[in-house]
């Protein structure tokens, strides 16, 4: 169904404007494949799908469709991924499970080292394979993985794995392609597409802490650690810095760049001016994510 809205603002003297969106309501069982590649949807960790073309409503009854049991002692200890295609990925102890939309095992992958977790994975397509790569922290390696390359039992060829200074977090993935991520009491890095070293640590970083990296406007990468700090994509500088923050990674509104911050209260911070407001909820309870 295709619908448009039609805005009009006016101002204290009468002077008005108007504009017209046209989008399309998508029904999720005809949709086929919702991509989700990252933690919170996309790189500024906006939490919701892109509505500037279609909006895809959900479910009209909160039924269970499948229930997939890993078989494992060990808890769900990382957020689920989707895929392109529709494969879902995530970790359980030391091992990142593919699963078909339909809760089918595709194939599991363990860490060389057992004993360290996975941690939540990222996809995103990799600018020198020209293909889609699943990018997932395990311990201090960050390994690389081609799900293209499993197949009939066979699991999927790391193309390549990084090692960290400490255990690696969530990664973000930048518009070039750049890898990012912040290794527990380590640094936070930078890795090139092709697995090489683009810069670690930056200028007066001191410790990083494994929460999720936010890529923000104009590619400035995000790193909550105490402080929050955001770095230069391209040279690891710090240019921004709020003393202020606690280890949480922000949502980055799309359009302005504002940063918002669910940590007990919600606070909202211009990158470029410091903090804008605070909401305390009046019952005393705590703010502990929020979506743009």
């Amino acid at each position: 169904q295709q619908h448009t809205l039609y805005y009009k603002a006016t101002d204290t003297k009468g002077n008005f404007a108007t504009a017209s969106k046209t989008f399309t309501l998508v029904d999720p069982n005809t949709v086929g494949v919702s991509f989700w590649p990252v933690p919170y949807h996309d790189m500024l960790h906006t939490g919701s799908q892109d509505y500037s073309t279609q909006i895809i409503y959900g479910p009209n009854s909160p039924n269970q469709q499948w229930i997939y049991n890993s078989g494992l002692n060990g808890e769900l200890g990382t957020s689920p991924v989707v895929g392109s295609d529709g494969t879902i990925y995530f970790g359980v102890d030391e091992r990142l499970y593919a699963l078909s939309t339909d809760s089918n095992l595709k194939w599991v992958f363990t860490s060389a080292i057992i004993g360290w977790n996975a941690n939540t994975p990222a996809t995103a397509i990799n600018p020198v394979l020209g293909k889609e790569i699943i990018y997932v922290g395990m311990g201090n390696r960050l390994y690389a993985l081609d799900p293209t390359t499993a197949s009939g039992g066979v699991l999927p060829s790391a193309v390549w794995e990084f090692t960290a200074n400490g255990v690696v977090g969530t990664p973000a993935i930048g518009q070039d392609g750049t890898i990012y991520f912040s290794a527990l009491v380590g640094n936070r890095y930078a890795i090139n597409p092709d697995g090489s070293l683009k810069w670690a640590g930056g200028a007066g970083s001191g410790t990083g802490s494994g929460k999720p990296a936010v890529i923000g406007l104009g590619g400035i990468v995000y790193f909550g650690d105490g402080y929050m700090h955001g770095f230069s994509p391209d040279t690891g500088y710090i240019v921004y810095q709020n003393i202020t923050l606690p280890f949480v990674s922000p949502v980055v509104g799309p359009i302005d760049g504002e940063l918002y911050f669910a940590s007990g209260v919600l606070k909202a911070v211009w990158s470029h001016l410091g903090d804008r407001w605070t909401f305390t909820p009046p019952d005393g309870s705590n703010v502990k994510n929020a979506i743009v």
